[in-house]
């Protein structure tokens, strides 16, 4: 959803060196921390967050608007991302084959999300810096607390 009509609570997304992306809710409510994984699809969503090998990661979606071809149950793969981040959330899919919507499908699963993050910043910085350990939270809003978690997510 564009950031200037977004009514969502405000959510974090921060990184083990200190670096916070500031976003919106969306998905479960609560924190969830893991690596941070890149996916550059376009669709099949569903399955890169219901995919057994991102169980356990924050998984960053590259490309522009996530969750408007919506989900099913035939797409999901049983496991679960421990967190989701994108630029932006479609409110309203337009398959024929979708049941719901992603935003649904992630509380559904007990998976954080985070929406309204500049990806393209948070991939050039990852290049840059290399990987990541990170914490998405829709429950702490004080980016200083939320950045010494994530801090010491990196020395353990």
């Amino acid at each position: 959803m564009n950031a200037l009509f977004n009514t969502s609570p405000k959510a974090l997304l921060a990184l083990a060196d200190g670096i916070v992306f500031e976003g919106f809710s969306c998905g479960a409510a609560g924190q969830a921390q893991g690596t941070l994984v890149v996916s550059t699809t376009s669709s099949g969503y569903e399955q890169v967050a219901s995919d057994p090998a991102n169980a356990d990661a924050v998984v960053v979606f590259t490309y522009p608007q996530i969750g408007n071809s919506g989900c099913n149950a035939e797409d999901d793969l049983g496991a679960a991302a421990a967190a989701v981040v994108m630029r932006d959330l479609c409110p309203t899919p337009s398959s024929f084959r979708s049941t719901q919507d992603f935003n649904d499908f992630l509380a559904q699963r007990g998976i954080v999300g985070i929406e309204g993050v500049d990806t393209r910043a948070l991939v050039a910085y990852l290049r840059d810096h290399g990987p990541q350990a990170a914490i998405v939270s829709t429950t702490c809003t004080d980016p200083v607390q939320l950045a010494a978690a994530a801090a010491q997510l990196a020395a353990e």
